[in-house]
């Protein structure tokens, strides 16, 4: 299992989990480094849980819809504007931001073929700007 926290919520994706960090720089025309932008992409499923299809069925879209307008701070614009850490953490791997922003999230259209298990794809999307001076807090296999 796959922990994403990020400030003050909480993601688990069980299973299909996808981390990718991309890493650019800006320049000025000399070459020389003003700042590195890293973006963080998280992609992972959902599971939902209940007695019977309809009530897996039925949390897995509160979960889903929860973990929008959690990550939405109530829809509005400002809120994923905020900065927070971020961890990821699973088995004895951990990832460590201090500052990351939201950018975005997405939720996938859910397979028709859920063998009983109904799952719901959700894409988290963040960024951070760091400094030569100031480089990024990453901490790797803890």
């Amino acid at each position: 299992m796959i922990t994403v926290q990020w400030a003050t919520e909480q993601f688990q994706f069980e299973y299909g989990v996808a981390i990718s960090i991309q890493k650019e720089y800006n320049r000025m025309e000399d070459g020389s480094i003003l700042s590195e932008r890293h973006i963080i992409s998280i992609k992972g499923n959902l599971i939902a849980s209940g007695s019977n299809a309809e009530d897996r069925y039925a949390n897995l879209i509160l979960q889903t819809q929860d973990a929008v307008s959690k990550v939405n701070g109530g829809a509005t614009r400002e809120s994923t504007l905020q900065d927070g850490p971020l961890t990821v953490s699973g088995a004895s791997n951990l990832l460590e931001y201090e500052s990351v922003r939201l950018v975005s999230i997405s939720v996938g259209d859910p397979s028709e073929d859920t063998a009983g298990i109904h799952t719901q794809e959700i894409s988290l999307s963040f960024e951070t700007f760091h400094t030569p001076s100031d480089p990024p807090s990453i901490v790797t296999g803890k």
